[in-house]
Order: structure tokens, then sequence, then C-alpha cells
């Protein structure tokens, strides 16, 4: 919300979200699922919510998997910007956007915003930053905080360090992590004991 013309969901609202869509899929029938969260950290803990209540209550083989997270030793490879350039709209976010729509990026404008001059209490856990050696701890920021961190142009890190051979180098780690994932998947007995409807 720190930007003007976003919407938001409470977070109660992305697990139902999230709930209904894999009842969804059970009721016609699907054993497994993977929900890919593109959003990185800050959308998980509703997530992984709703995919812990349903595998529980169903015995489907149901996963989250984060582009942020899953190839995170990866990221700490192809990034070169310093500790604090990996934040949002960033050099590996800016770099996937690169490889994958080049004509939608314009480097030209990318603006370099270290904003935290302690980058070992950027918000622990939830950093996506593999250079920062933090406490893993939560603390998040409140809307005023997080629209001085962006400022007009949304982005916190640093995207000028982008280029579209680091996000091919991310997008294949990720691909092949997640076929690793499925291929996981696809070995674990599962017994699935009721297909709830969203409606049920």
């Amino acid at each position: 919300m720190a930007l003007p013309g976003t919407v938001t969901l409470r977070p109660t609202t992305l697990t139902a979200i999230v709930t209904d869509i894999l009842k969804s899929m059970l009721y016609h029938g699907f054993s497994r699922a993977i929900v890919v969260n593109g959003h990185r950290r800050a959308n998980l803990p509703p997530i992984e919510i709703a995919v812990n209540e349903l595998r529980h209550q169903t015995g489907a083989a149901l996963a989250v998997v984060d582009v942020g997270i899953v190839a995170f030793d990866r990221v700490a490879e192809i990034r070169t910007s310093p500790p604090g350039g990996v934040g949002h709209a960033d050099e590996m976010e800016t770099s996937h956007a690169l490889y994958m729509n080049p004509d939608l990026v314009h480097l030209e404008y990318a603006e370099t915003r270290m904003t935290n001059p302690e980058p070992q209490w950027l918000t622990g856990h939830h950093t996506s930053d593999p250079a920062v050696e933090a406490p893993r701890f939560y603390f998040p920021k409140t809307v005023e905080e997080a629209r001085k961190d962006a400022g007009d142009a949304g982005n916190t890190g640093d995207p000028s360090a982008a280029t579209a051979e680091k996000g091919r180098a991310f997008h294949e780690a990720v691909v092949e992590r997640l076929v690793g994932i499925i291929d996981h998947l696809k070995k674990v007995p599962i017994d699935v004991r009721r297909r709830p409807a969203p409606f049920d």
C-alpha cells in the first residue's frame, strides 16, 4: 500500500483464496499441487497456512514454492550488488524481467535505493538478499516506512546491476529446482481421505 493505486488483500483473505483454489482442484480429482509464490516472502505465511491445513485435512500432497527462496543459494552466486542490493524491483527481479520481457524494462530509469544503512537489520527471515547476514527475526515495516524506502520509483535495492544474463541464470535455477520438487512429490505416497468443495 506504499504506492498510490495499489491494492492489497488481508492475510486471512489470501489464505481463504488459496484454500478455495486448492479445494476446487481436489474436488475435481487432483491429488498433488504446488502453489508457486512469485511475490517473495511477504505472501508466504498466509499461503503456508492454507497448504498446511488442507494437507492435514485431506492427505493430498500439497506444497509451496517461493521463487525467492527455492534458488536462494544460486541467487547468492549470481548477484553482484552489495548487501542490500536485492530488495524490491531490484537486481534479481529486474534481471529476470530483462530475460523474460526485455521490452518492459527501461534501465535508464533505474534508481539505486540502498535504503538501509545497516543491512544486517533488514527484516531478518523476510529479506530475500542472501548477501545480508542478519539475525533471523521478523519486524514488519509500516506503510509509511515502506513508502519512504521505495520512494516514487517503487524499488529498493539496486536494479542498475541487472542483466539479462543474470536473469537467465536465475530463471534456469528456479526451473531446475521446481522440476526437482515436482519429481519428488510424484514419489510421495498419498492417501486422499476427502475432497471438499469450496462451499463445503
